[in-house]
């Protein structure tokens, strides 16, 4: 008490400040918690906060609180490093890729937010019955279009085989005919090889055979001795008439080979 009455820097300089508060209070007086916190709006929810305990207790109750977090903070750093680790690599990724699927689905989102909504005020099934009837539309005309496609297509290939089978009727006709006059052919060669074998042998009895002119000189009516003029006369005719008959029947044999021919 000396040095705070002899020395003015003592009680400011010298002392620690909850010396000094004890002092201040015993010169002036203390004053209650609840005068404190009637004296400051800002202090009407400290009562419920000390819940009965003095500023003191609740000060050592902060202070200890204080100490916990401290410690957690401290600990921040080691998790952060945890999580750290624990992060996916997302050094391949895009941001302008991934700016883009998720646009695109907040679009999808708000989309399907629209159907919930048309949906609810019943908007929708007449949307889906348009959207039905249009898809009906199309899937017919897909099918007319394709079914006229499909039966040009199939009406090219039918007049192809039709062209087909008639060039196969029409050389299955060309082959029965040829099969048939080779046929005729040999018919015919065999015939002609029997008639020449035939008219070959009926022309060489007939070329063998000679004129011989054989009369009695006598008249075999009255019995006189012919003339040797009207015999050799006689012989001229024959011999004319002879040569007359061959003629004849080798024009006939060449007649009947022409006709076996034209068969």
């Amino acid at each position: 008490m000396f040095s705070i009455l002899t020395s003015p820097s003592y009680f400011n300089e010298q002392l620690k400040w909850q010396k000094r508060r004890e002092i201040l209070l015993e010169i002036c007086g203390d004053i209650s918690d609840e005068d404190v916190i009637a004296s400051d709006a800002k202090l009407s929810e400290l009562p419920e906060l000390l819940n009965g305990r003095s500023i003191e207790d609740q000060r050592k109750i902060i202070a200890s609180k204080r100490a916990e977090i401290n410690k957690e903070l401290d600990k921040i750093p080691v998790r952060i490093n945890e999580v750290e680790r624990n992060i996916p690599d997302l050094s391949d990724l895009n941001e302008q890729n991934l700016t883009d699927e998720i646009t695109k689905y907040k679009e999808w989102i708000e989309e399907k937010e629209s159907e919930v909504s048309r949906i609810k005020n019943g908007t929708e099934i007449s949307h889906k019955e348009k959207i039905l009837r249009e898809i009906e539309t199309d899937l017919i005309d897909l099918k007319n279009s394709h079914s006229i496609e499909n039966n040009e297509k199939v009406n090219v290939k039918r007049r192809e085989v039709y062209k087909i089978q008639d060039e196969i009727e029409n050389i299955q006709y060309e082959i029965t005919k040829m099969k048939r006059d080779v046929n005729d052919g040999a018919s015919t060669i065999e015939r002609l090889t029997e008639l020449t074998q035939r008219l070959r042998k009926e022309w060489q009895e007939v070329n063998t055979k000679t004129f011989e002119f054989e009369q009695d000189e006598n008249c075999p009516s009255c019995g006189q001795t012919l003339q040797e003029e009207k015999l050799q006369i006689a012989r001229e005719k024959l011999y004319h008439l002879s040569t007359v008959i061959n003629l004849q029947v080798s024009k006939k044999l060449t007649s009947k080979v022409r006709e076996t021919l034209e068969l």
